[in-house]
């Protein structure tokens, strides 16, 4: 497939790591959140040193996070308003 003929995709995962000790009564797992620091390596196409990039992907430390309980609704895609992430009264 050229350039002229080749389809683009714009797609995005989400990278989980073994949940912080804090938030294990929630779920097991929790998306890896990459330090500024970490960008310019990550979005890197050349680096192809494997161990590098799994050293990335650290669960993100549990003093630096807040966390609250949100509304139901935040469990359906279908919405998209601010009151997803607002606490729950």
């Amino acid at each position: 497939m050229n350039s002229r003929t080749a389809k683009r995709y714009n797609t995005c995962s989400i990278v989980t790591a073994a949940a912080p000790q804090r938030m294990k009564g929630l779920h097991d797992r929790a998306p890896v959140i990459l330090p500024t620091t970490a960008l310019d390596v990550w979005l890197d196409r050349t680096v192809s040193d494997y161990d590098q990039l799994m050293h990335l992907l650290e669960p993100y430390p549990e003093d630096d996070m807040e966390w609250y309980e949100v509304n139901p609704m935040v469990g359906n895609v279908r919405n998209d308003v601010p009151e997803c992430v607002l606490p729950l009264a």
